[in-house]
């Protein structure tokens, strides 16, 4: 039995339904999905069976163009119906407005999946990069070492992708500062312009702090790349040591990549107060 993620639900499905939604293109892969007595979702690309279904394609890049079409079909499809509808009668009728609506809808929900698979997949390059940079140091760190760093390292990781997150809102506040400057110079009204000029200086404020919240993502994101570096260093080092006795020591080395973790940490006040203002 699996379950298939639906919203704040799931949906049940067995294996021959599962093979039908797939074999029936009902299904692009993006869907997040997990089997009976297990905890952790995952793609529905990532699934032997949709290799199965589909030998000789790449799972993920097929799974992404299939979104992309299907948001392509929809909005070729509304256009061209559209247009033709309009230069019959002239005009839009209503139900062309439900399905511009809904049409937006699907291309926002769309981008809104590309971009949290492409979250996920960053966190899962990273995971596996930083477990083989750590491996890689054989006995120098004891493993509590090798722990300590790898559940920082990734605890930092998640709160650059939150900041980065956190980030993406700022077309639509931007979008809001200038309908709220508009409406400011259409009244004359003395409380309804400092109302508005409130509201424009709090979305002023939210902005700027996002904007400090970008630049602190890619400052940490600079970081993280160190941080391979200096594991990658550190494994040459012992290297070098075992070959060479004379070779210098490799604390230093290794008290580079304990002091990359702790200028990494540096973000986590810009994100706690990102997540603050973004609340807000």
């Amino acid at each position: 039995m699996w379950y298939l993620k639906r919203g704040s639900g799931a949906r049940e499905l067995d294996e021959a339904e599962l093979r039908t939604a797939l074999r029936g293109g009902r299904l692009t892969g993006l869907e997040r999905i997990r089997a009976e007595g297990q905890e952790q979702w995952s793609y529905v690309y990532e699934l032997d069976l949709y290799r199965e279904l589909r030998p000789g394609a790449e799972p993920r890049a097929h799974a992404r163009r299939n979104v992309i079409s299907g948001l392509v079909v929809h909005l070729i499809l509304f256009l061209g119906v559209m247009g033709w509808v309009v230069a019959g009668r002239g005009s839009v009728p209503v139900w062309g407005g439900i399905w511009g609506a809904l049409v937006l809808l699907h291309l926002v929900q769309g981008v809104r999946v590309l971009a949290m698979e492409q979250r996920s997949a960053e966190r899962d390059d990273y995971v596996e990069q930083l477990g083989q940079a750590l491996a890689a140091t054989g006995d120098l760190l004891p493993a509590t070492e090798r722990d300590r760093i790898e559940q920082r390292a990734l605890a930092l990781h998640r709160r650059r992708l939150a900041l980065v997150e956190a980030g993406g809102g700022r077309d639509a506040l931007e979008a809001e500062r200038e309908a709220v400057h508009a409406r400011l110079g259409a009244t004359d009204d003395a409380r309804t312009v400092a109302a508005f000029e409130e509201e424009a200086a709090a979305l002023d404020e939210r902005l700027e702090v996002l904007d400090q919240a970008v630049e602190e993502a890619a400052r940490l994101a600079a970081r993280e790349r160190t941080l391979l570096h200096e594991l990658e260093g550190l494994r040459l080092a012992v290297l070098q040591a075992e070959a060479h006795p004379e070779a210098p020591s490799v604390g230093a080395q290794l008290e580079r990549v304990r002091g990359e973790l702790s200028a990494m940490a540096e973000v986590e006040a810009a994100l706690a107060q990102a997540r603050r203002v973004g609340d807000g």
